[in-house]
């Protein structure tokens, strides 16, 4: 009999790693989602941190292997696949960081469905929706811990979808196993007041390279690290 999902996750929950059971934001972190899957299918053949690095033409097979192994990971999680209307969709090829996200935040117990990309026009579409009632659509950011490397990638998602004419306004940054250190948590409090400033500031031929001719502004910030999960308060 095949295991199911919800049969894996229970599984993974009695799991320990070493002697101890680590908890989110402990170093080296594992949801009982990710060891359920780590228990079932093993390690993956290439870390995930060196899979993009490594082109395909340097061992086709390899990269074949590694990407069967993460989409099994990806069927394990049960995650609806749905339209940017919310319609249901066909499933599609998620990366070893979004899968990696997907299972330490459905262990936290969130709801996700998953927004296919739009292959046929290309146009611009938020990551997943969140919540069940009223969802939102957020946008994932998979980045450094560095304040300008933070910003830079949502001032480029909002600018980028903009042009699509697609709003991006709730922004989920994932550092991974990194640590967001309280001066950057700090500094992120005041995002659109930054981005207010130098709107106003700008030159005329700056202000005209603004798509939408208004300052990047977002409504909603969280930071996943470790497994846990804060919501910044923006200013």
């Amino acid at each position: 009999m095949t295991a199911t999902a919800t049969d894996l996750h229970a599984a993974g929950s009695h799991l320990e790693q070493g002697n101890q059971p680590r908890q989110p934001g402990d170093k080296g972190y594992r949801s009982p989602r990710q060891l359920a899957a780590l228990a079932t299918l093993g390690d993956p053949p290439v870390d995930p941190h060196r899979a993009r690095a490594l082109k395909k033409s340097d061992n086709p097979a390899l990269h074949a292997e590694a990407d069967a192994y993460w989409q099994s990971r990806r069927r394990l999680l049960g995650v609806e696949f749905v339209d940017a209307l919310c319609r249901r969709a066909e499933p599609e090829r998620l990366t070893p960081h979004e899968i990696t996200f997907l299972e330490r935040f459905l262990d936290l117990g969130h709801r996700v469905r998953w927004i296919v990309r739009d292959s046929a026009s290309l146009r611009s579409t938020n990551d997943f929706f969140w919540g069940e009632e009223e969802p939102i659509a957020c946008e994932l950011k998979t980045t450094g811990t560095k304040l300008s490397t933070i910003t830079d990638r949502i001032v480029d998602a909002v600018s980028k979808a903009r042009g699509h004419n697609v709003t991006k306004e709730n922004f989920l940054i994932d550092l991974g196993d990194r640590d967001l250190t309280p001066s950057v948590a700090e500094r992120l409090t005041n995002f659109n007041r930054k981005r207010l400033e130098l709107f106003e500031n700008a030159t005329h031929d700056e202000r005209a390279r603004y798509v939408g001719s208004a300052p990047y502004a977002i409504a909603r910030l969280w930071i996943m690290s470790r497994g846990m999960l804060r919501e910044i308060d923006l200013a």
